[in-house]
């Protein structure tokens, strides 16, 4: 097993990798902590630069990231495959060194200790086997298949569409006969008798044949979604987001909600108008809200700017109108100083005027 020595000795500073048994592993964890439930879970994080130190310091000490792990040091039968605390050690993959090398490349992801396996809630609903029996241009023993990512690596020519699209029409997707560019449809007339069996991890078995698939029913959804190269070549040829890569989106999004979630609606744009109903009513609102305070300041406005010449037409309105009368400024005046001027004919007539006393 490959662990490091203890962070901080010497010989942990002098050394790169050191080869340590399950009762060395175990012992160089418990030097770093007290005797806890959580002590290998700590010792994990620390070597896998979590901890105190980051990634940068493993790199520049320890030369990267380790893998730790735990046995059962059984000196007892009864003891074998019973650890201390249930520190149980997981790996991902089979029973080989290869998952050990790999395990030690990438600790964060391929090994855990733990009382469970950490991909037991991930099992479920994965496809565990496919198989095509009685053809000899498929393998007779199957494939398996792990829960996690699955990759299909070859050359050219070598079939990997052609495993993706039997795995599709096994697990009740109809995507590979109805695109004419993929192996069934191509194939058909020489797949006469192929019958595709997928088998699932939760024990459930469904099944396709491969020249007469039977018609899709719009009531019960396909319980996978197959994107064919094609089809993603198809989405993605147009630049920027195109209606179809929208609409594939928005059928994702929707058949990944629970009936419950869905409220009642069919489909993504349904389900759409329903949640976004509430807020359009609340727009509404708000809209008409605003105009009707616009409305109330324009009136506002107009009457501010009136406001003057009211208040000097009420002013005009409420003073007493005074006559007036055009009268001689000089007669004012010799009215005052007591004078009298005659008036009438100046033709030496009798009119005259008296001064009086």
């Amino acid at each position: 097993m490959l662990f490091a020595a203890n962070p901080g000795s010497m010989n942990a500073q002098r050394s790169k990798k050191v080869l340590f048994s399950s009762k060395s592993v175990t012992n160089s964890c418990a030097r770093h902590t007290s005797p806890t439930a959580g002590l290998e879970t700590n010792q994990a994080r620390f070597w896998m630069g979590q901890g105190v130190d980051g990634k940068e310091v493993l790199n520049l000490r320890y030369e990267g990231t380790k893998v730790c792990l735990h046995g059962s040091d059984a000196h007892q039968a009864e003891r074998l495959g019973v650890p201390d605390q249930d520190r149980f050690c997981w790996l991902k993959g089979d029973l080989t060194f290869e998952t050990l090398r790999m395990a030690c490349l990438s600790p964060e992801t391929r090994a855990h200790i733990g009382p469970s396996d950490p991909m037991e809630g991930m099992r479920a609903g994965r496809i565990a086997s496919v198989e095509v029996p009685n053809q000899d241009w498929f393998p007779q023993q199957g494939l398996r298949l792990n829960p996690g990512l699955v990759a299909i690596i070859g050359p050219r020519g070598s079939g990997k569409t052609a495993l993706a699209d039997v795995i599709a029409a096994g697990a009740g997707s109809t995507e590979p006969f109805a695109n004419p560019q993929s192996f069934l449809a191509r194939a058909r007339r020489l797949l006469t008798g192929s019958v595709s069996r997928v088998t699932w991890t939760h024990g459930a078995g469904t099944s396709s044949d491969l020249a007469n698939p039977d018609p899709s029913d719009p009531l019960n959804p396909n319980s996978v979604r197959y994107l064919s190269q094609q089809f993603v070549e198809q989405l993605c040829a147009a630049d920027g987001v195109s209606d179809s890569l929208l609409a594939e989106i928005e059928r994702v999004v929707f058949d990944s909600l629970d009936l419950g979630q869905r409220q009642g609606a069919t489909d993504f744009q349904e389900l759409l108008d329903i949640r976004l109903q509430a807020s359009r009513d609340r727009q509404s609102d708000e809209l008409s809200a605003i105009a009707d305070l616009s409305e109330r300041i324009t009136t506002e406005r107009i009457l501010e700017r009136t406001l003057g010449q009211k208040e000097s037409e009420r002013a005009g309105d409420t003073k007493t109108p005074q006559p007036s009368f055009r009268t001689d400024q000089g007669a004012d005046e010799r009215r005052h100083k007591g004078e009298c001027r005659p008036i009438g004919r100046s033709n030496g007539g009798a009119s005259g005027a008296r001064d009086g006393a």
